[in-house]
């Protein structure tokens, strides 16, 4: 098994199994006070990580690179799967400084949503995009593209990235990829440009 993984250019790419050896091992260093919540904020800052609830959530990759400046830089990514529970999913949220807010505008199959529910959805993308927060949209699959289509022409000076994102088989349904998605558009308002992005 490859734990990382060094390519030309300096990227190294570092799986939870080498950032837990790691951590465990500075963990094991500090000796019998290595539970106290200082100890813990320690090593989790040397490793770029934080205390979320009294455990030190760690990325599933971490991509380490050097920057245009020639600084150290790196990207955690989090992969979402039918083992995770939601509680171990908040926690990685939480640990990536991101705070979540829910605004739930409305529940009814897209195939029946009209121009008016369009509308309420523009509205309420404008009053969060003055708070200067990117959006992430769950949406049905049948007319996502219809509504990033509307909002896109709408907001053409668009600043922050919103991502509207649905599932093909919806949560509650064996092999539903709902979750999934939904972890990976968490993640990605805190990556990509300014755009509108389906995923």
């Amino acid at each position: 098994m490859c734990l990382g993984a060094a390519t030309k250019n300096g990227h190294r790419f570092l799986n939870s199994e080498m950032k837990k050896k790691r951590l465990f091992r500075d963990l094991a260093k500090r000796g019998p006070c290595r539970a106290s919540c200082e100890q813990k904020r320690l090593v989790a800052e040397r490793h770029g990580l934080q205390v979320v609830r009294g455990k030190i959530p760690v990325p599933d990759i971490r991509i380490e690179y050097e920057a245009r400046d020639g600084e150290r830089a790196g990207v955690d990514l989090e992969l979402a799967t039918s083992h995770h529970r939601g509680r171990n999913l908040a926690e990685k949220v939480r640990a990536a400084d991101c705070e979540v807010n829910v605004v739930p505008l409305m529940n009814k199959d897209s195939l029946e949503m009209t121009d008016a529910d369009r509308v309420l959805i523009l509205g309420m993308v404008r009053a969060i995009l003055k708070e200067n927060a990117p959006i992430v949209i769950t949406h049905g699959t049948d007319t996502m593209v219809e509504t990033g289509l509307y909002l896109r022409r709408a907001l053409p000076e668009l600043k922050l990235p919103v991502v509207l994102t649905g599932a093909m088989i919806p949560l509650g349904f064996e092999g539903s990829d709902g979750l999934q998605n939904l972890t990976e558009s968490l993640l990605a308002v805190q990556l990509v440009r300014a755009a509108f992005t389906l995923l």
